[in-house]
């Protein structure tokens, strides 16, 4: 198989597209960390390699991710930035992949269109930003799908030894990418069906089924006790609502809010473009976009098998072939109404036109990340150190306590109980209470959660990019 030559005006478009994303993934790469990235740190990042590489007490850890920060720490010093640098270099890394698969099924023009609107795309930059493992867990189930539909199109031993290998790259990062290659299997099926039985495939699903069994042995017994303390952990009603795969696609759309009256039209604008560019490029890369088209479904049908909550993250593998189908969409359709019209000569100008519009929607949801912090503690321990008066008592309660406790303000109590709270107040002038994830709250927590909101004063709720992770401060009346 003879693969597209690169084309000396492609490799400077790719380059200044790359440059724009990487300076927008460095400014506030710095800014403070939320509760994940500060729990990742201090439970995983700081602890020896040898207790990190067997502690699976939490699906928290994404094994690979810490692995790779905790080498960024000691090299370069404990720092925001360099915590989240694997999240950087791999998120940097997905838009050249994107770049080679979109080369393949869409063409060079909406290849770099897609890439344009990834590296300006909120989601992207903000997870780029973000000390977990799922820039890594996009990059290598990328690189495995173009492994994966290359190897179709022309099998090899070798092509099929490094598909196995980001497989098991991606499920040491996180297992959710489980579901992702279950589409992989599906896929093949389908091709074994229709008749193309090379066995090579198979070996590659192998090396990634055996190195992925190697690296997480000695992590079996925890693997379990982690998915089963998610499967059955849904300890309050708000909790609970995240196996409704409606609630998720509510977390999506409405982070587009902040395109105001305009989001209805961008939003249905967006499907179609998605399901045109879909179309166009199911004629020249029926495997590819069935693979994306099958791993959505795929993924919700596992998670509400397993009783799982449906986080929208899970669904950040999928971001570039959005934008790649976006881009598609877009070309076709300047296509197809230039050709309408008896202009198709005009084709590049609407196209143009269409990369100004989108461009200009990217930049207005991605001036949110900029604008806010992703998870305000910093600010709410700013204010009570303000306005607190002498005899003033500072504590936390549910998962504020956690980041508090173990990095921000390791002297102040954490409170975990309403008689807990009724002692501090006997002692102090005035407690301020600072909150976070409040419908994430333990049934032994909700009561001490009812009572500050009913006998304390709210000073100020500060706001961040985390969802519903906004950061609460109240004071005794």
């Amino acid at each position: 198989m003879c693969w597209m030559r690169v084309e000396r005006w492609e490799r400077w478009a790719l380059a200044a597209i790359l440059l724009l994303a990487l300076v927008l993934r460095i400014i506030g790469l710095n800014a403070q960390l939320w509760y994940d990235e500060i729990f990742t740190l201090t439970h995983y990042v700081r602890e020896p390699l040898g207790a990190l590489l067997t502690d699976f007490s939490s699906l928290n850890n994404h094994m690979f991710y810490s692995l790779q920060a905790k080498l960024a720490v000691a090299l370069l010093g404990e720092s925001a930035w360099a915590l989240r640098l694997p999240a950087l270099l791999f998120g940097m890394g997905s838009l050249v992949v994107l770049w080679q698969i979109g080369r393949d099924a869409a063409g060079r023009v909406p290849a770099l269109l897609a890439v344009l609107l990834m590296a300006i795309s909120y989601h992207h930059v903000w997870f780029t930003q973000n000390a977990r493992g799922y820039t890594g867990l996009l990059f290598w189930t990328s690189l495995a799908t173009l492994l994966f539909v290359r190897g179709l199109k022309a099998p090899g031993w070798r092509i099929w030894t490094g598909y196995g290998l980001c497989v098991a790259a991606a499920m040491y990062t996180h297992l959710s990418a489980g579901f992702f290659f279950a589409a992989h299997a599906l896929v093949y099926a389908i091709v074994w069906l229709r008749g193309q039985r090379d066995i090579r495939p198979v070996y590659g699903f192998g090396v990634g089924g055996l190195a992925t069994a190697a690296l997480h042995a000695p992590l079996f017994t925890q693997v379990l006790g982690a998915m089963h303390k998610v499967s059955t952990g849904k300890t309050s009603a708000a909790m609970a609502e995240w196996v409704n795969p409606l609630r998720t696609l509510q977390e999506i759309t409405a982070s587009l809010g902040s395109l105001g009256p305009l989001a209805p039209v961008a939003l249905v604008g967006a499907l179609l473009l998605i399901m045109v560019g879909a179309a166009a490029m199911a004629r020249r890369a029926g495997a590819m976009v069935a693979v994306y088209a099958l791993s959505v479904p795929l993924a919700l049908a596992i998670l509400l098998a397993l009783h799982f909550r449906i986080w929208p993250r899970y669904f950040f593998v999928d971001i570039g072939f959005i934008f790649l189908c976006v881009a598609a969409g877009a070309d076709a359709m300047c296509r197809w109404l230039t050709g309408v019209i008896g202009k198709p000569c005009w084709a590049p100008v609407l196209f143009g036109l269409a990369i100004v519009v989108m461009s200009g929607a990217s930049s207005q949801l991605l001036m949110r990340n900029y604008a806010l912090p992703k998870q305000d503690f910093a600010g709410a321990i700013a204010l009570i150190a303000t306005e607190r008066r002498p005899g003033d008592i500072a504590t936390s309660i549910g998962l504020a306590g956690e980041p508090l406790r173990t990095y921000l303000a390791r002297d102040w109590p954490v409170t975990a109980s309403v008689n807990e709270l009724a002692a501090l107040q006997r002692h102090a002038a005035h407690v301020w209470v600072i909150t976070a994830f409040d419908d994430h709250v333990g049934p032994d927590e909700e009561p001490l959660l009812v009572a500050v909101r009913r006998d304390y004063f709210l000073v100020r709720r500060f706001q961040g990019t985390v969802g519903e992770g906004d950061v609460k401060l109240y004071r005794s009346r």
